[in-house]
């Protein structure tokens, strides 16, 4: 016999059970919101993780995610992945070549000759 869960339950407002529906249902919507709105939906629904991840064919770890996901952070936070990573970082000076080098003629760098694209704006 499975043990009883110690996670809370997840308490939904009727905007947030239309949007699960609506997302859970969709054929336009990216296939991950969908997949997570499923989950989401289920667990809503009272079925346990074991049940959870054969119906979505997930991991326990993935469905275990989001779960979590929606119960710290709300429903709509949930359905969607949070960014990771740094920004790029460019210099100044980075910038300052690209310029330059973007207003320098391709003769100057031993190119034969230049193309030049119609309708291009130039920084120079």
């Amino acid at each position: 016999m499975a043990r009883q869960s110690t996670r809370p339950k997840l308490v939904l407002t009727p905007e947030e059970v239309r949007l699960l529906e609506q997302r859970r249902q969709s054929r336009t919507a990216a296939w991950r919101e969908v997949q997570r709105a499923q989950v989401l939906w289920l667990y809503y629904t009272g079925s346990n993780i074991a049940t959870i991840m054969k119906t979505v064919k997930m991991t326990r770890k993935s469905v275990s995610k989001w779960i979590e996901k929606a119960l710290t952070m709300g429903v709509s936070a949930g359905l969607k992945d949070t960014p990771h990573g740094s920004k790029p970082v460019l210099t100044e000076n980075a910038k300052a070549w690209v310029v330059h080098l973007a207003c320098s003629k391709p003769k100057d760098w031993g190119y034969a000759a230049g193309v030049i694209a119609a309708g291009s704006s130039s920084p120079c």
